[in-house]
């Protein structure tokens, strides 16, 4: 299948949107990390929210699988009224208080680097380009683990 990378903003991908923009209520933005907004146009235009959930030490979200709402490791949410919101509660999901600092500053970096450069680099201090996105090609058993850490 054939594929693209997509290194800076555009008209099909809008890297770190505001949270303030695109979540619904306070338990979205404390419990999501807003990566990017994808434009489809795919049979007519719609945006999908590319979010990392925050989880614990093992990568775990949900405390259990709640039928089609959320479960260990994933979650859905949907847009009302232009926002993004979460269709769990905050008593399914694990606590995980302390690895959300870490991952908050870690975004904020990327953010800002990603503002006084106009790309990401690689975050050991190499400069090269890396890809926002990537639209198309083939899901691999790896995709899960090395496409959002």
């Amino acid at each position: 299948m054939e594929y693209k990378s997509i290194y800076k903003n555009n008209d099909i991908f809008t890297a770190f949107p505001d949270p303030e923009e695109v979540f619904a209520t306070d338990l979205e933005k404390s419990l999501l990390l807003p990566l990017g907004v994808y434009h489809l146009t795919d049979n007519g235009v719609h945006d999908i929210l590319l979010a990392a959930p925050l989880g614990d030490e093992e990568g775990m979200i949900g405390k259990r699988n709640l039928k089609d709402r959320c479960g260990e490791t994933w979650l859905s949410y949907s847009k009302k009224n232009g926002k993004w919101a979460l269709e769990c509660s905050l008593e399914n999901f694990r606590s995980f208080d302390h690895y959300s600092e870490n991952a908050r500053k870690s975004l904020d970096e990327q953010k800002i680097q990603f503002q006084q450069n106009g790309f990401l680099s690689h975050p050991w201090g190499q400069v090269e380009k890396l890809s926002l996105f990537n639209t198309g090609g083939y899901v691999t058993w790896s995709n899960r683990f090395v496409h959002t850490s």
